[in-house]
């Protein structure tokens, strides 16, 4: 799973998604970040970060290591602090079986409801980059922020 990030200024932060050895979905460090891409590029990206997302890895097994692990994320997707990077963005995830991607618009809830999926808005593509690029831009579209 990745989720495509999109900020007000317009540029995209990619970030893969793995699994802990507890099976708990956490976000990676490698955040890819495009300015003004178009829908080729930004399919491209993402399609090429789902190829790296899914690693196991450790479990944080304290509060305090599941703290570091958000600050360190959110430094690497360049804020200050999760306040700061949950009213910059809005968010779609996406995730692929085989040749199709699921594209998945979400809603932003703020930091404490985060970002709610929204199931009812999804969409299925073929794994194409600008297909998957203006699949990702509709669901940012109708994404609440």
């Amino acid at each position: 799973m990745v989720t495509v990030y999109l900020a007000k200024d317009g540029s995209y932060r990619i970030v893969p998604y793995h699994q802990t050895t507890m099976g708990v979905g956490i976000a990676g460090y490698a955040v890819d970040v495009l300015d003004s891409p178009a829908d080729e590029e930004l399919g491209a990206r993402v399609l090429a970060a789902l190829d790296t997302a899914g690693r196991v890895v450790p479990h944080p097994h304290s509060q305090e290591e599941w703290s570091a692990h958000t600050r360190s994320f959110v430094r690497a997707m360049g804020y200050r602090s999760h306040r700061q990077l949950m009213s910059a963005n809005s968010a779609v995830v996406v995730s692929r079986q085989g040749d199709a991607v699921l594209v998945l618009p979400t809603d932003n809830l703020g930091t404490r409801g985060g970002y709610s999926h929204r199931s009812d808005r999804s969409t299925v593509v073929v794994a194409r980059p600008s297909a998957v690029g203006k699949a990702i831009r509709a669901a940012e579209a109708s994404a609440l922020t």
